[in-house]
C-alpha cells in the first residue's frame, strides 16, 4: 500500500503492522515508507516504540500527500468515538528552532506545551531539525514523554531523510498523535508460547531474552548494546580517519583499536553507562532495553561510529558533543558523519580551504600528532562547524540538492579528489547513502534499498 501511494501521490506514509500492540516483542515500531530525497528511490525507515501510541488512533496508515503553505503542525487526536480530530497549526518555525534547547528538540517542547492538555493519555511527537530545510537528509526525530514530562531517550526515522521530505514536499514541522482507541490486540500468551516452541524449542520470553542479549548486555564481552558488543569484536576491522585506516598496516589498525577504543573510548562507555546499568527501552516495554544512556546522551554504534572515529574522534565527551549538535539540527546522523569525516579529509588534503567551508580551522588526522583526548576535542568542534555552515550555508556549502551533486559540482570547479575522498552507495544519478559503518562488502552492494540491513553484512563475498 505504501509504494502504491507513493507512486501515485508522492506520498510519505506513516503506519504499522497488523500486530502493533499485541505481546509479540518488536512489532511497535512505527514504520515510514516514501520515495527518499537522498536515496532517490523508494525507502523505508522506522523508530522505535512510536508506534505503540499510533495504535491508539485506531489507524494502521496515514499517508501524508499535498504542502501545506506555511510550517505547520499536524494535530491527530481520537477521544473515544469514531472520529480522528485532525488540525493544521502554522507555526513560526525559525523563531521555535532558535529557543530553548533549540533545534529539533525546542519544537517537541512547544509542540508538547502547546497541546498536551488535549490528550487524556501521553500523546507522541514526530518532529524535524533545521536540517530538515537545509538539506536532503534531515531525519525526524521522536522522543517518549511521561505525563508532560519528556524523556532523553529519542529515537529516529534517519535513513532516507524522510525528515527532509516531510518539511519540504508537505510544509510539516511536527505531528502529535494519541488517542484512547483500545484494539482487539493479539493478548494469548500460551498461543504465542506454543508458537515460538514450534519454531524454537523455547517459549516466547526466552527466545527474546536470548536474542536481544547483545542490545541488553552480553556476558561473553562484558559490554552491552550496539556500541559495547560491536566496538569489542571489530579489532583491525574498524573504521576510522574517513575510511583512510583501510589503507593501513593490519597491525596499525589494531594498535588503533586497543590503545583509542579499547582503552579509553570504549573503557569510558562501560564504566559510565554499563556498570552503572543506565539503560533505558524506546517507549515500548522490551526486554532488550537497548538504549544505553549516559545523563542525556543515547549511545549507538553507527552515529557515534560516524562521528566519531570516522571522523577522528575516539574521546566521550567530545563525541557527546557532536553528536548531541548533529541530532540538535535534526541530521540522519549517519549520513552527517560520513559527510564531517569526508570534508575533513578534503580540508586535511588542502582540497578545500577553512574559508571555503566556512570554518575557522582544520582537523587532525596525523597518528604523530594525535591525543586521544584533546585531538578528539579539537576535532569534534570542527565537525560541529561544519555542520553550522552546512544549515546556515556558509562559504561554498549548499547542499540542498543532495551531497552527490555538490562533490560532482566541486570535483568539476576543485579537483576530481573532492568525489574520490567521498564513500556512498548510489542509486542513478543523483541518489547517495553513506553506507552501514561495517568493512564488508554487502554495505555497497547494487540493491534498491541501501542504508538499512537488508543485505547479507558478514565478512565474505557470496
Amino acid at each position: 500500500l505504501g509504494l502504491h501511494l507513493s507512486g501515485k501521490y508522492n506520498s510519505l506514509n506513516i503506519g504499522t503492522g497488523i500486530l502493533a500492540g499485541s505481546i509479540l516483542p518488536g512489532f511497535n515500531r512505527l514504520i515510514f515508507t516514501g520515495f527518499s530525497p537522498c536515496w532517490g528511490g523508494f525507502f523505508i525507515s522506522s523508530m522505535g516504540g512510536a508506534g505503540l501510541i499510533f495504535d491508539n488512533l485506531g489507524l494502521n496508515i496515514l499517508s501524508i500527500i499535498g504542502k501545506s503553505a506555511t510550517p505547520s503542525i499536524l494535530y491527530l487526536n481520537r477521544i473515544h468515538g469514531e472520529e480522528i480530530e485532525v488540525e493544521l497549526h502554522p507555526v513560526e518555525i525559525h523563531s521555535i528552532w532558535t529557543q530553548g534547547r533549540r533545534g529539533i528538540y525546542s519544537l517537541m517542547d512547544y509542540t508538547l506545551d502547546r497541546f498536551y492538555e488535549n490528550y487524556q493519555t501521553d500523546p507522541r511527537i514526530l518532529a524535524v531539525g533545521p536540517a530538515s530545510e537545509s538539506t536532503d537528509f534531515g531525519a525526524i526525530g521522536s522522543v517518549p514523554n511521561n505525563k508532560g514530562k519528556i524523556s532523553y531517550v529519542d529515537t529516529w526515522a534517519g535513513r532516507g531523510g524522510f525528515g527532509s521530505k516531510l518539511f519540504k514536499d508537505h510544509g510539516i514541522a511536527a505531528i502529535i498523535y494519541g488517542g484512547t482507541f483500545v484494539d482487539q490486540d493479539f493478548r494469548e500468551r500460551t498461543v504465542a508460547d506454543k508458537w515460538f516452541e514450534d519454531k524454537y524449542q523455547k517459549k516466547m520470553a526466552i527466545k527474546d531474552l536470548e536474542s536481544t542479549t547483545k542490545y541488553r548486555f552480553d556476558p561473553k564481552f562484558e559490554t552491552g548494546g550496539t556500541f559495547g558488543v560491536n566496538y569489542v569484536k571489530l579489532g583491525g576491522s574498524m573504521l576510522s580517519f574517513n575510511y583512510k585506516s583501510i589503507y593501513m598496516d593490519e597491525n596499525d589498525r589494531l594498535d588503533i583499536h586497543k590503545k583509542f577504543i579499547v582503552d579509553h573510548y570504549l573503557k569510558q562507555f562501560n564504566e559510565e553507562t554499563i556498570k552503572t546499568k543506565q539503560f533505558k527501552h524506546c517507549g515500548e516495554p522490551c526486554a532488550a532495553v537497548c538504549k544505553k544512556m549516559h545523563g542525556e546522551f543515547k549511545k549507538d554504534y553507527e552515529p557515534y561510529q560516524t562521528l566519531g572515529p570516522l571522523s577522528g574522534i575516539f574521546d566521550q565527551r567530545a563525541a557527546e558533543k557532536l553528536n548531541h549538535h548533529a541530532d540538535m539540527y535534526g541530521f540522519d546522523a549517519i549520513s552527517a558523519g560520513g559527510i564531517v569525516s569526508w570534508l575533513m579529509e578534503c580540508l586535511i588534503e588542502d582540497i578545500f580551504t577553512p574559508e571555503e567551508l566556512g570554518i575557522k580551522n582544520k582537523p587532525i588526522f596525523d597518528l604523530n600528532d594525535f591525543d586521544v583526548v584533546s585531538t578528539s576535542h579539537h576535532n569534534a568542534e570542527v565537525g560541529i562547524d561544519i555542520l553550522d555552515s552546512i544549515i546556515e550555508q556558509k562559504g561554498i556549502l549548499n547542499l540542498q540538492s543532495g551531497a552527490r551533486k555538490f562533490a560532482r559540482l566541486w570535483s568539476r570547479n576543485k579537483s576530481p579528489k573532492v568525489k574520490d575522498s567521498f564513500i556512498f552507495t548510489s542509486f542513478a544519478r543523483k541518489g547517495w547513502m553513506v553506507p552501514n559503518q561495517y568493512w564488508t562488502p554487502g554495505v555497497l552492494s547494487p540493491m534498491a534499498i541501501m542504508g538499512k540491513y537488508y543485505m547479507v553484512y558478514g565478512k565474505d563475498f557470496i
